[in-house]
C-alpha cells in the first residue's frame, strides 16, 4: 500500500478503536500507534528529495509502523473472536474466507509440438484455475482407447514426453488433478514424435 493511503488507512484504524468498547485494552496502545503513523508521515515528506538517508529513514518507520499494525491485528483477531460485528468495528478490513473450487474442468487447448530431440513431443494446454498438478498419458497412433500409458506429471501447463520411439505419431491426453481429485481428460492431441 503507498506509503500516504497507509498512513489515512491507520489512523482511520486508531480513530474507530478509540473509545471502542469492544477493544478496552488495545496492544499495542493507540498512542503509539498514532506517533508511528506522524513519525512515518514526517520521514515520507522528507524522503521526497530523494536522498537516501531520508528514504533509508522513511523504510525504517514503514516497517515499524507495519510491525505495530500486524501485532494491533492480532489483537483485534484475539479480542473479536470471530464475531464479525466486532471484527468490524476496529476498522480493520476483513479477509475473505476460502472456497471450495470444486471439480475441476478438463484442460483445454491441448497441443502436441514437434521436438528437434529423438523421440520426444512438448506438449502445451491452458491450465486450469484449482490444478495442483497434471496427469499426462499417450498412446501409440491407432491403439484403441484401453491402452493409454502415463507419461508424467507435471505442476504447469506443458510437459516434454520422451522415450518414444522416433518419426511416430502418439496421441496424447491431459488431465487436472486438484483437492476435488482429477478432471476428466482433455481432447486428445495428436503429435510426431522427433
Amino acid at each position: 500500500m503507498p506509503i500516504p493511503a497507509k498512513a489515512i488507512k491507520c489512523q482511520e484504524i486508531v480513530t474507530n478503536m478509540t473509545g471502542n468498547a469492544n477493544y478496552p485494552t488495545p496492544n499495542p496502545a493507540l498512542a503509539g500507534i498514532s506517533t508511528a503513523i506522524g513519525e512515518l508521515a514526517d520521514a515520507y515528506e522528507a524522503a521526497l528529495d530523494l536522498g537516501k538517508t531520508k528514504k533509508a529513514i522513511m523504510r525504517e518507520k514503514d516497517e515499524a509502523l507495519d510491525n505495530l499494525m500486524r501485532t494491533l491485528r492480532d489483537y483485534v483477531n484475539e479480542v473479536g473472536n470471530g464475531d464479525e460485528v466486532i471484527l468490524m468495528s476496529s476498522g480493520f478490513d476483513l479477509a475473505k474466507l476460502p472456497s471450495p473450487i470444486g471439480p475441476l474442468s478438463a484442460p483445454i487447448n491441448l497441443r502436441a509440438l514437434y521436438s528437434e530431440t529423438p523421440g520426444e513431443v512438448y506438449l502445451r494446454w491452458k491450465p486450469v484455475y484449482g490444478a495442483s498438478t497434471y496427469k499426462i498419458q499417450y498412446k501409440s497412433d491407432g491403439q484403441d482407447d484401453a491402452e493409454w500409458m502415463d507419461a508424467g506429471l507435471s505442476t504447469k501447463g506443458r510437459f516434454t514426453v520422451t522415450g518414444l520411439e522416433n518419426a511416430k505419431y502418439y496421441w496424447f491426453r491431459v488431465a487436472a488433478n486438484g483437492a476435488a481429485g482429477l478432471s476428466p481428460y482433455s481432447d486428445p492431441a495428436r503429435g510426431l514424435s522427433g
